[in-house]
Order: C-alpha cells, then sequence, then structure tokens
C-alpha cells in the first residue's frame, strides 16, 4: 500500500474568528480541505461549461434535418 504524502498549508485569520471557530469546536483544517475541495470541482465544472459551449457551437452548425435523416439511415441499417 502506498501511502499518500501531504504538505502543509496555512491562512492567517482573525483572532475574533479563530476564537469563534474553537467556541463552536470548528477544526481549521476541516474547513481548508472542504473549501479546496469544493473550489477544485466549482473550477471543474467551469472548465466542463467552456467545453460544452463549444461543442455546442459546433453542433449547432448542422442541421436538425440532417441529424434526423442519419438517425434514421441508422435505424434502418440494423
Amino acid at each position: 500500500m502506498v501511502r499518500e504524502k501531504y504538505v502543509t498549508i496555512s491562512a492567517k485569520i482573525s483572532t475574533r474568528l479563530r476564537a469563534r471557530m474553537r467556541i463552536a469546536g470548528i477544526k481549521p483544517s476541516s474547513v481548508i480541505k472542504e473549501a479546496i475541495e469544493n473550489a477544485l470541482v466549482h473550477e471543474k465544472l467551469k472548465k466542463l461549461d467552456k467545453e460544452f459551449e463549444v461543442a455546442r457551437r459546433i453542433l449547432g452548425k448542422i442541421p436538425i434535418e440532417e441529424v434526423v435523416q442519419i438517425i434514421r439511415e441508422d435505424r434502418d441499417s440494423r
């Protein structure tokens, strides 16, 4: 089994915010990990959205009648 390697990151927050986190029982590491994971998902979705827009522009140039005809021909050939 290969052990995953870790790195340490830090963030500066106000002492007031840190005190509120302690009172609430929130660990900074879990919040930071979740925020990073959410940011990565958000970036992935943005990338997919851009790729979808490119595909939509390309596919939008094909007349719908041509698509229907190709589908029908494919069905009939089976």
